[in-house]
């Protein structure tokens, strides 16, 4: 899969996307990510940010 369509397909999963939804998103597409490219390099800077505030707001909920 080629990182443009996966990470279009991201965004149009988090459109409207409340909290919980949005995610649940964000952990699958890191995931898939991961997965495909074997790191979590290569995100353009819009999936970076919101990528970013995902893993804070986990890291935040768990302490």
């Amino acid at each position: 899969m080629k990182h443009e369509s996966l990470m279009e397909a991201f965004f149009q999963e988090i459109q409207g996307a409340d909290e919980i939804s949005f995610q649940k998103a964000a952990r699958s597409f890191a995931n898939l990510w991961d997965y495909e490219y074997g790191c979590l390099d290569g995100f353009n800077e819009q999936a970076d940010q919101l990528i970013g505030q995902a893993v804070c707001e986990d890291v935040l909920l768990e302490e």
